[in-house]
């Protein structure tokens, strides 16, 4: 997956989260604590965690709090898997960070874009 694809899922979903709104919820869809999840129809890779009582619902890595739009936004910006988990997440292993992109190529796979 390339940069444009991770900054798009970044541009699109990073202001609500960083303005303190939620990000879109899917309407019907549980999201494995119950009541609509976060683009819970998007099968979520092994290492990659939604549950209410952790960042508010917010996918992060699994077993940690680290969320995964930090991940994606580290990569955005031209961060190798090196620098991040040198510089940002040392308990984070390659395949952590592959799974949030892969969550995140999912993510934009699932969604129906259109242009304005």
């Amino acid at each position: 997956m390339g940069y444009s694809a991770i900054l798009a899922f970044a541009l699109l979903h990073l202001p609500s989260i960083r303005q303190g709104r939620e990000p879109e919820r899917l309407p019907g869809v549980s999201g494995g604590g119950g009541g609509g999840g976060y683009h819970s129809r998007v099968e979520l890779p092994e290492r990659i965690a939604i549950d209410p009582s952790v960042r508010g619902g917010s996918p992060v890595v699994a077993g940690t709090r680290i969320p995964v739009y930090a991940i994606v936004e580290l990569a955005a910006a031209g961060k190798d898997f090196d620098e991040i988990r040198r510089d940002h997440y040392p308990s984070l292993t390659e395949q952590d960070i592959r799974a949030c992109l892969e969550y995140a190529a999912r993510v934009l796979k699932d969604e129906d874009l259109h242009a304005a």
